[in-house]
């Protein structure tokens, strides 16, 4: 695994990486852009390149890592989806922990991931080309119909798919296009895969509106007829690279927006979403003819805590929004359900002259999730302690039961349980025995938390000693040349944080491995102290170059820093020795004398010693 790592970071260019989410301009010798990971109206991120190993550093917020650090960050992707995207965009086929079958099924796997691909792109490509031709006029009439401008068009990559049976077929099949990979993308079809018949296009007479991954990278399509010849949304089978239960349409353009206002939106429909976009609810996203899902909703965990659940004003949009809430109060989400008047969507609102006002003003109004289901369970309607509301109580919980609260985790039930307990006007004794036995079966899941730098982990150190060290291990990081003395450099160091550090570039050296940034990273435990990590090598560099220019070279520098160092904790020491000194009375003689001989070792008079009391 550790050579396919290193494979893969040394074939990402990590400029063209980021460039893909960030715009960069080239700065000296590195390129700098606005930081994704905090709200940058100056550009604070460089992207380093011309160390031995690539990274990026925000001098801003301290963000800073290599390509996987940065797909982990902003697309909230796992290490192993990082390496896995990095290695089919650079044509890597990882190694398999099997044996030489499975290595075979991921070689193929990844071939056939790859094919997918190059298939959309081309694909993708071809229907905007063909919207700005002849053969798009009908498109272009339907996108001029629902008021979508040219930016809109742009941004959501809109294309069009001709009439005809063959002209997808005709464009791409050829000799590094078979039809046969057209035909697993779902881009062609045909009526008898026995036979050899020819191929036709699966879209046809059609405006496009391709579907992309959390890279932002082309999967699918979604075509909305323009004609009377069949459904009015056909969608792409779903494949290697699309599932629409675990993908939400223009999650790729909203994720920052989300970030920025902490909410996100979820719409039902592909010209809903572009429609709030276009009145500035960037934060908006859509399901793709599914119901809202379980991978939905952690999809949208990575990005925000509350989330808004739009729905059509009618009874079909009622009831999809009982099954979301089911879903949504599994996580730890805040969810409110947004239900539009009775006749009109997103689109048809924010169309009419009031119309981002008013959706402005739904949005305020949306109703929390546990609010909605007691709304809609009829409890508030019926007298307290009648039958009529027990026997709506309980199949309120039997609904939450069987949407899974039991299989939240026990603070989230918990909180749950309280709150219907409020707004239904009993006991959370009473709740609890309605949720029974399911509730009473469930066990609380784990959470996970990032190691943090504590105040208290450090205290037991003397604080001035900080810089020193800090700055030692900065230089020994820097010039990579403590590889023959790295036990005494790092035996000196006290500060916690700084000994994690210092242990990652050990076990670094230990192994023949770089001691670098990128390493660094896959070493240490958090971000914490990650970010400390790039901030000490970053200033060793600075250091080292103030010391070249003054004729030392790595190792003086070092050798002076411990010295420093060394004379630092002499007088820790002796000030230690006076305060303990002074609490005992000052009155030992022979501890005065002792303290003096250390006052003069350090260069200090003995003045400064406190006269004995009564002296």
């Amino acid at each position: 695994m550790s050579d396919d790592v290193e494979q893969v970071r040394n074939a990402t260019d990590l400029v063209a990486l980021i460039s893909e989410h960030v715009r960069l301009e080239p700065k000296g010798r590195e390129h700098v852009g606005l930081c994704p990971f905090h709200d940058d109206s100056r550009p604070s991120m460089s992207v380093v390149t011309h160390r031995s190993t690539a990274f990026y550093k925000c001098f801003a917020c301290g963000a800073s890592g290599d390509c996987f650090t940065f797909l982990q960050k902003h697309l909230n992707w796992s290490f192993p989806e990082a390496l896995q995207h990095l290695a089919e965009r650079a044509g890597i086929t990882l190694s398999s922990r099997g044996g030489d079958r499975d290595q075979v099924d991921r070689e193929r796997a990844q071939a056939r991931r790859t094919w997918l691909r190059k298939a959309f792109d081309q694909a993708d490509a071809w229907f905007r080309a063909t919207l700005e031709s002849k053969a798009g006029d009908q498109a272009r009439d339907c996108i001029a119909h629902r008021d979508i401008s040219d930016a809109m068009v742009k941004r959501f990559g809109l294309g069009a798919a001709p009439e005809g049976w063959q002209n997808l077929h005709d464009a791409l099949v050829g000799a590094d296009m078979p039809a046969e990979v057209l035909l697993a993308a779902g881009l062609l079809k045909q009526k008898d895969a026995t036979q050899s018949e020819r191929c036709y296009d699966a879209f046809r007479n059609r405006l496009m509106f391709p579907i992309h991954d959390d890279a932002g990278q082309t999967v699918a399509f979604g075509g909305r007829d323009l004609g009377d010849d069949g459904p009015k949304y056909l969608n792409s089978a779903e494949h290697d690279l699309f599932k629409k239960g675990r993908l939400l349409y223009g999650m790729h353009l909203a994720r920052p927006a989300m970030r920025q206002r902490g909410r996100g939106i979820v719409a039902e429909g592909y010209t809903d979403v572009i429609a709030c976009h276009a009145a500035g609810f960037e934060e908006t996203v859509g399901t793709l003819g599914t119901a809202f899902t379980d991978d939905h909703a952690r999809m949208l965990l990575r990005q925000v805590s509350e989330v808004v659940l739009l729905f059509d004003g009618d009874e079909a949009g009622r009831r999809a929004a009982d099954r979301a809430v089911g879903i949504a109060m599994r996580h730890v989400l805040d969810v409110r359900i947004c239900v539009l008047p009775e006749g009109q969507d997103p689109d048809d609102m924010l169309r009419s002259p009031e119309g981002t006002s008013q959706f402005g003003e739904a949005l305020d109004a949306a109703m929390d999730a546990l609010d909605w289901c007691l709304q809609r369970s009829g409890i508030a309607e019926t007298s307290p302690g009648s039958a009529a509301r027990q026997q709506r109580l309980q199949r309120l919980l039997d609904d939450l039961a069987a949407a899974g609260l039991d299989r939240t985790d026990a603070l989230r039930r918990d909180m749950l349980v309280t709150r219907i307990a409020e707004l239904a006007g009993v006991q959370t004794t009473t709740v609890l025995r309605g949720l029974a036995p399911a509730v009473g079966t469930s066990k609380p899941k784990p959470m996970m938390h990032d190691a943090q730098l504590t105040t208290s982990e450090q205290s037991d150190t003397d604080q001035s000693l900080a810089p020193i060290e800090h700055e030692l291990l900065a230089v020994a990081l820097a010039a990579v040349a403590c590889d023959q003395s790295a036990d005494t450099v790092f035996d000196q160091l006290t500060m916690p944080d700084l000994r994690v550090v210092a242990q990652a570039a050990l076990t670094l050296l230990q192994s023949n491995r770089p001691v670098d940034i990128p390493h660094l990273h896959d070493q240490l435990p958090d971000d914490a102290h990650r970010r400390l990590a790039t901030d000490l090598i970053e200033s060793g560099h600075s250091i080292l170059e103030s010391h070249a220019q003054a004729g030392e070279d790595a190792a003086t520098a070092i050798n002076t820093m411990i010295d420093r160092l060394t004379q630092r904790r002499t007088v820790a020491g002796v000030n230690t020795r006076i305060s303990d000194w002074r609490t005992d009375g000052g009155r030992d003689a022979n501890a005065a004398a002792d303290l003096i001989e250390a006052l003069r070792a350090t260069g200090r008079r003995a003045t400064a010693l406190p006269r004995p009391a009564g002296g």
